[in-house]
């Protein structure tokens, strides 16, 4: 084929030319640095959901001809960054992840995409392979795990429950005809990542027992003792008991070595998912939230969360190695990955996980741990638990307002008492409602025996006092307003987001 014809063809129209990258980088990075000083100087809303709800980028359709880069950044800015959450504001007290990623990550991932080393076998790519596992090792280090860990950096904490969960499954020599008779111990307060990852593995069927949480919903272990003592003696197969340390909901940390006793009795498979709170151990005063960790078999914990990395990353870490290396490799030789193969001594990432073609992932949280040094993280962690404190602190002042879990975590969870269980909930929907619609901070909610509660997570590095303060501020004109009688003119209107 000529040269005539590949152009006329365009296959050398996908490589741009060093003049044409430079300037295509150039307009995205001053795009993102003008978004970034604006989220800095306070001059764009946390929160906002337009009038047609991003549905104008629906008209926007890939065609055959090409965009200009300046019309996509246009497009992009009023459809996407103009609707929703901006995980970039320091104002997100939401949800978890906190999606507050810290640049070099960004980076990080620029040269993973832009090269795109392979990072699924260590012959394909050795350095990528070395990197991953010195960043799986160092979590390991973290938790003080013995000698004969393994580890995968997955995609978030659902996929790397989705691999501890299957190792267990394995581990256990599980078959189809003992699903029935499984037993899976957990609390309500678990992530519900583990119910999906248990109908992905195949122990959908398997029996879900929960076990009872103390007044600051922890799991008791005693009650777990004696769950599992009956089920055994009724001929069931009691099988995995997942604990937590930083349940979405509350913050709260169960108490893991007394959990990890009870495992070792009746020999469960202790998973412990740390995917919010697993960083905290950096924090010294935090340290004994982790008492028995390293019993654990399986734990997961993730960077965009408590590392504040980009969505998109997670870490599982099994103690006994080799199970997750089992539970994974492949059963069925496949000829075409035959140099693949090579090197079986050294770990491959595709042999302690599903995943065979994946993202260099690593490079979006190694860049910025070599860059920043750990000291940064920490104090930036040591400063949201702080936070929340005193948000608890200062709430409890303000009148009509009622904190329900002083904070273990970063997790608070409150809200305005009236004395009528119907008239909290319509006022406390109407707080949110008033909060999400002024836009400057996002906070969320969520129930407590059924009950409606406001929530917040202090969980981004821009979260500083002054967006506590702001949120009090609003807490405590909204209190005065209520209390000057708004309550009895107060109707029901459904929150519109």
């Amino acid at each position: 084929m000529d040269n005539h014809t590949m152009e006329r063809l365009g296959y050398d129209r996908l490589e741009l030319g060093s003049e044409r990258r430079r300037l295509l980088t150039q307009k995205v990075t001053d795009f993102i640095e003008e978004h970034l000083q604006k989220v800095e100087k306070k001059e764009t809303a946390c929160f906002n959901i337009n009038d047609d709800r991003a549905s104008g980028l629906l008209n926007f359709s890939i065609s055959e001809e090409p965009k200009d880069i300046e019309s996509l950044l246009k497009v992009y800015e009023e459809h996407v960054l103009q609707n929703g959450v901006d995980l970039s504001h320091g104002g997100h007290l939401g949800l978890i992840p906190s999606g507050s990623a810290v640049y070099p990550a960004a980076l990080g991932d620029f040269l993973a995409a832009s090269i795109n080393r392979h990072s699924c076998a260590f012959y394909l790519g050795p350095g990528a392979a070395r990197l991953e596992q010195l960043l799986i090792s160092w979590v390991a280090g973290l938790f003080n795990f013995p000698a004969g860990f393994a580890g995968n950096l997955t995609s978030g904490g659902s996929t790397a429950t989705v691999l501890s969960f299957l190792t267990a499954r394995q581990s256990k020599q599980l078959k189809a005809r003992d699903f029935e008779r499984t037993v899976i111990y957990l609390t309500d307060a678990l992530h519900v990542c583990a119910y999906k990852a248990l109908n992905v593995i195949g122990l959908g069927e398997a029996i879900l027992r929960k076990v009872p949480m103390d007044k600051k919903f922890r799991m008791v272990p005693e009650e777990l003792r004696k769950i599992v003592k009956r089920d055994k003696e009724a001929g069931l197969l009691p099988a995995i008991v997942a604990a937590s340390v930083g349940t979405t909901n509350f913050g709260s940390v169960d108490p893991i070595d007394e959990i990890a006793d009870v495992a070792e009795e009746f020999n469960l498979w202790l998973h412990v998912d740390a995917a919010y709170g697993g960083f905290f151990v950096l924090v010294d005063e935090m340290k004994y939230h982790f008492k028995g960790v390293h019993r654990a078999d399986s734990i997961i914990v993730d960077p965009h969360k408590s590392l504040f990395m980009p969505l998109g990353l997670g870490v599982v870490v099994v103690k006994d190695g080799y199970k997750l290396h089992n539970a994974n490799i492949l059963t069925v030789e496949a000829s075409y990955l035959r140099d693949v193969d090579m090197f079986q001594d050294e770990k491959s990432p595709k042999n302690f996980s599903f995943e065979l073609s994946k993202h260099f992932r690593g490079v979006r949280v190694w860049l910025p741990l070599q860059l920043y040094g750990i000291k940064p993280f920490r104090e930036c962690l040591k400063e949201k638990v702080e936070l929340a404190r005193y948000f608890t602190s200062r709430l409890g002042e303000i009148p009509g307002f009622v904190v329900d879990n002083y904070p273990q975590l970063t997790v608070v969870t409150f809200h305005y008492e009236t004395g009528n269980d119907d008239t909290n909930e319509r006022v406390n929907q109407h707080l949110l409602e008033r909060i999400l619609q002024d836009g400057s901070v996002y906070i969320s909610s969520t129930t407590i025996g059924g009950k409606f509660r406001l929530r917040i997570c202090v969980l981004h590095f821009r979260s500083h006092k002054d967006t506590i303060d702001f949120l009090l501020s609003f807490l405590t004109k909204a209190a005065v307003s209520l209390s000057s009688g708004m309550i009895k003119k107060l109707h029901w209107r459904k929150c519109k987001v």
